[in-house]
């Protein structure tokens, strides 16, 4: 069990990723396409994400831009966004989290039935951690769970392969949390963080073997999205000290190649955060933000050089995962117009730096969480 200075930790990680929720523009709306189109490219574009009204909550996946919902049983209830989505031999996976009562159920969607995942009783799931990925035929979705009470809660990582869970290991008494998955060579690596006396450590376990990420002395960290290419080990994230209230808040973006970190720049004075990461033709590209005052600006990095990407008028966004296909850079995010009292909130993609708004009902609010890209 955790006491409260654990759960305070646990609070300040999840504000972290809040924030996420986690080049040149031209026109006062920033480049923008609306066709959501890209199938006549040789590829198709997949998001995962979700959609509310003042009636309706649903989750769903826009392939190509067109919206495609996800059902659910009466009685059933639903979060704000679908985390996860992979496309495998023409089918469509997509993972979330549901609501049945007072029990909160991890499950994936395979063109559009669903799959409960099993949790210990009395726990309830972790909406942050649900990304999902499929190999060789078999479904592997990422999962935290939580156990005890708010004051004296523990949390578990976790991952599911074909509806069977193992736990992830960490020191006895530790919480932890899980963020991203991969698996290559049949070797299942996820990514995440722990809490031990040292603070909050940045991790990934291979095979259920844990892996701690260094930090500078007197940080927390988080790992957010993990990759693996030509038998090296990519995982995005974040490290921090200060606090908010104080004012002394510092964060840097980074990501560790097979254990090595590299930060990754943002302006002077500007807080970073990494989300997505992918390998392609040797180059590593990382999606995620920076904000400077009120300001959250989306971006993503390619060795290292950021990439400024537009957003409408008056809006704060954040870029939450990142895809690769035939040199072009697929970057999933969304945000909240600050001039419309945070109303309403939108979900996009980019493609090259350019926009393409993600289709929803007339004055429903859009959520967008994965992205894959698939050849034709």
């Amino acid at each position: 069990m955790k006491n409260v200075k654990n759960t305070v930790c646990f609070l300040i990680l999840t504000l972290v990723f809040a924030l996420a929720v986690s080049c040149s523009s031209a026109g006062e709306d920033g480049d923008v396409n609306n066709s959501g189109n890209n199938s006549s490219n040789g590829v198709s574009v997949y998001v995962a994400g979700g959609w509310a009204d003042d009636e309706t909550m649903a989750y769903c996946y826009w392939k190509n831009g067109v919206r495609y919902d996800l059902p659910l049983p009466a009685g059933y209830e639903i979060d704000d966004e679908a985390i996860g989505i992979a496309v495998y031999e023409g089918s469509v996976y997509v993972s979330g989290i549901v609501f049945s009562g007072d029990d909160v159920i991890p499950c994936y969607w395979k063109d559009g039935t669903r799959f409960d995942l099993l949790i210990p009783a009395d726990a309830y799931a972790d909406r942050e951690s649900s990304s999902i990925t499929v190999y060789e035929g078999s479904v592997y979705v990422l999962g935290t769970y939580y156990t005890g009470s708010y004051e004296t809660y523990n949390s578990t990582a976790c991952y599911w392969k074909d509806v069977v869970r193992f736990d992830l290991p960490v020191l006895a008494g530790d919480a932890a949390g899980a963020y991203g998955i991969a698996v290559s060579g049949g070797s299942v690596y996820v990514s995440g963080v722990y809490w031990s006396a040292d603070g909050l450590i940045p991790c990934y376990w291979k095979d259920s073997v844990r892996f701690d990420l260094p930090v500078p002395a007197g940080n927390d960290g988080v790992a957010s999205e993990i990759a693996v290419s030509g038998g090296s080990v990519y995982v995005s994230g974040i490290y921090y000290s200060g606090s908010w209230s104080d004012g002394t808040f510092q964060s840097t973006a980074c990501y560790w190649k097979d254990g090595i970190r590299i930060d990754l720049p943002v302006p002077a004075e500007a807080k970073g955060e990494a989300s997505g990461i992918t390998v392609s033709g040797g180059s590593v590209y990382v999606s995620g933000a920076y904000y400077t005052g009120n300001w959250e600006i989306p971006c993503y990095w390619k060795d290292g050089v950021r990439f400024d990407l537009p957003v409408p008028a008056g809006n704060i966004a954040g870029a939450y995962g990142i895809a690769v296909s035939g040199g072009s850079v697929y970057v999933v995010g969304g945000g909240i117009n600050i001039d419309l009292n945070q109303q309403p909130s939108t979900g996009y993609y980019w493609k090259d730096g350019v926009r393409i708004d993600l289709p929803v009902p007339v004055g429903a609010q859009v959520y967008a969480g994965g992205i894959t890209v698939v050849e034709n």
